[in-house]
């Protein structure tokens, strides 16, 4: 539906009155700025290695859940009933612990996820301005929501450039 609505008002402020035609717009591929630019590599690294690590943690947990089953197989025949059962109320207490760890792991992921990505999308944002300000641009858009971009149009590598400038001058 946005796309739609994105579509047509760009269509009727390209197609309108001949005061519209000195009108200069620009797009920018937003992915493509966050993959190839410096500031969005290393936040998907970092966020990589966040992964990476949270995924270890629970992948120790759940071998060990795994272990705890294995060995209750094992000794289901030698234990009496009340031990069993004390077995199974500790593995679905390790089990329960570990679906909320996986839980609370996910809103983790995401928290510092959007903790490394937020600092450049607001760099990005001034970046685009700055740029469009500069160069005389009356709007720039997010070229992943238009359906065709001439490549005269397609601004993307500028902005890679301009916000790996921006980023080394933040620090």
């Amino acid at each position: 539906m946005k796309r739609i609505i994105l579509i047509t008002a760009i269509a009727i402020v390209l197609s309108a009155t001949s005061a519209f035609a000195a009108q200069k717009f620009g797009f920018v591929n937003v992915p493509e700025v966050l993959l190839k630019s410096e500031p969005g590599k290393s936040a998907a690294q970092k966020g990589l290695a966040i992964k990476k690590e949270l995924q270890e943690k629970l992948l120790s947990e759940r071998k060990a859940i795994k272990d705890m089953q294995v060995q209750r197989e094992k000794q289901k025949t030698m234990l009496k009933p009340e031990a069993l059962e004390e077995l199974d109320r500790k593995i679905r207490e390790r089990m329960f612990r570990f679906n909320e760890d996986q839980k609370r792991a996910g809103t983790e992921l995401k928290e510092k996820q959007n903790a490394l990505t937020n600092p450049v999308f607001e760099t990005l944002g001034k970046v685009i301005e700055d740029y469009g300000t500069k160069n005389g641009y009356t709007a720039i858009f997010n070229k992943t929501q238009m359906p065709f971009v001439s490549k005269s149009a397609d601004v993307t590598p500028s902005i890679i450039k301009e916000l790996n400038n921006a980023w080394k001058n933040k620090k």
